[in-house]
Parts: structure tokens; sequence; C-alpha cells
């Protein structure tokens, strides 16, 4: 975890983080008070929890008992957070996502309609995620025309791609440019905050 305090660098009200605490835990570990009372002793403004929901749950309600009054932070791992924890300790937490259910986009809301048909439960964004890696490997064997490996590699390298999770392409590097998207928790509920683009 990386707890922060936040700088103003110019007078253009561009903020830039100073980190006040860093703490870590080895897999398995279940009590995190040690590391969240040095995180509290530096009173920070945000606390980054880049963790899976399990562990998001056990360090989010351990945060607030020993006084950690900072704004919590995550990534995708926290998706299902809210079925394993009181929610209140997550009020006013935003974590970065691949994509809303709240989405206006037709395609996002009939795929949650199928998901949710077909398996009984809303789709999380790591169904998303599959989902869309799925049709992105149809697309590229069908630009390849081929199913080689070599030339699906290929193809992959110049693929565009809008799917539920937004539009793809890849670097040089083949690392996927996309944008994310921002929610808030609140009330035991997610909330769409917005669209980053890089």
């Amino acid at each position: 975890a990386l707890a922060g305090r936040n700088n103003i660098v110019n007078n253009d009200d561009i903020f830039a983080m100073e980190i006040v605490a860093k703490e870590g835990y080895n897999k398995g570990d279940v009590d995190f008070k040690a590391q969240l009372t040095n995180i509290a002793s530096a009173n920070p403004d945000v606390l980054f929890i880049p963790v899976y929901y399990e562990d998001v749950a056990l360090i989010a309600v351990q945060a607030s008992e020993v006084g950690v009054k900072a704004k919590l932070l995550g990534g995708d791992g926290w998706d299902g957070v809210l079925k394993k924890i009181d929610v209140s300790c997550l009020d006013g937490a935003l974590y970065c996502s691949h994509y809303s259910s709240q989405s206006s986009d037709e395609r996002v809301q009939t795929f949650i309609k199928n998901y949710t048909e077909k398996f009984g439960e809303a789709p999380n964004t790591f169904a998303a995620l599959g989902y869309d890696a799925a049709y992105m490997m149809t697309k590229a064997i069908e630009n390849a025309g081929s199913t080689d490996s070599a030339a699906i590699v290929e193809a992959m390298k110049n693929l565009e791609y809008d799917g539920i999770t937004g539009h793809m392409v890849f670097d040089e590097n083949r690392n996927p440019i996309k944008s994310a998207v921002i929610l808030e928790i609140n009330g035991g509920a997610e909330s769409f905050v917005e669209n980053y683009e890089k």
C-alpha cells in the first residue's frame, strides 16, 4: 500500500503526490493493523491499495479500525469487493476498472443482459475482459486469414478493436492502449465517475 499527500507544485493547480508511507505484507496475511497504524500516523490524504478484493475487504475494515482517514484508491482487482465487506468502510473510495455496468453503450447493456440471463448474475470486469479477449482473437485470426500463431501475432499488432471494455490498439511493445473507467463506492453501490484517457 502507498499512502500519499497532495502538494501543489505550481500556480496552475497541478498536483504531485508525496509518498509518506509504503507498506507491504506476505501472501496469506490477514492482520494488517501494524502496517495501517504506521500509515495512520503519517496522516495521508490517500491510501492506494493495489490488491485483489479479498485483501481489500480486510484492509479497508482494519484501516477504519486504526483511524486511517485517507481516501482509499485501488485498481481493477477491487471488482467484487462489495460482496465481501462491511460496505461503510469503502464510502468515498475510488478504483480504476475496465468497464462500467452503468455505461449507456447499447453493446455493453446487451452484453450484461445476455450474460446475466445465461449465468444468473451480472458480469464483473473480468467477464467483460474475457469476452473482449475472445472476440479480439477471433478478429485477429480473421485479419490474418490463418490460424498460424506468427500470423495471428502479426495481425494483433495492427488490431483496432471496439469492445465492451472500450477502444483498444497496441503500442510497439504490444501493450494495449485503452481508456480506463473510474468508479466510486458509496452506500454499498458503485457509480460511474469518468472515463480516463491516457
